[in-house]
């Protein structure tokens, strides 16, 4: 939104809650620059949807910050070459394992550490789609990929790996009461 408020950048929101939703149509009601769409993204309509609303096919930066199957939408965008994409991750889980949330398109996140992927797992899919990792910002909540011909320019070779901090105190979510399986990308 920074970017958007503050910078002028034209963009799209999406955003499915029915409280939050009307809030975000009207904060930008007057804004040309900025499309909002009440609509919950999942890998099987997340091309369909920044077609009806004319999302250019290089896009300077994607945002994914669903709280669920985030790698899953950005696996499925196979159409569109984003030169940053932020993707938020799951600092709680082992930076080196491929572990992802299942692919349900129907889950909430209910606020335990039971969310999003781990950090190897976009590693692993953002290589598979030639980006870089180059940042992880110090509430280990964002992480932030450059295409691979853009890499050079940022120069970052080991961007800093980040332990859960949320709100700067070394704060995280708390366990998963129901214990919950990740998807586990390496067993693959």
């Amino acid at each position: 939104m920074l970017l958007a408020d503050a910078y002028g950048w034209s963009g799209l929101f999406c955003e499915p809650d029915d409280d939050t939703f009307p809030k975000l149509r009207r904060k930008y009601l007057h804004n040309p620059n900025v499309a909002t769409d009440q609509q919950a993204n999942s890998p099987g309509n997340i091309e369909e949807v920044f077609d009806r609303h004319g999302v250019p096919l290089e896009l300077v930066v994607l945002s994914i910050d669903v709280d669920t199957i985030d790698y899953w939408i950005w696996r499925a965008l196979n159409n569109y070459r984003h030169r940053l994409v932020v993707v938020e991750y799951n600092s709680s889980l082992n930076p080196d394992d491929a572990l992802v949330y299942p692919e349900d398109t129907s889950a909430r996140w209910d606020e335990t550490r039971f969310y999003g992927s781990s950090l190897g797992a976009f590693r692993q899919l953002a290589q598979e789609k030639h980006y870089e990792l180059v940042h992880t910002e110090m509430n280990g909540v964002n992480s932030f990929f450059v295409r691979d011909d853009l890499a050079p320019l940022v120069g970052v070779k080991s961007p800093p790996v980040r332990s859960p901090n949320f709100g700067f105190t070394g704060g995280e979510m708390p366990p998963d009461p129901l214990n919950r399986s990740w998807v586990d990308l390496s067993k693959n």
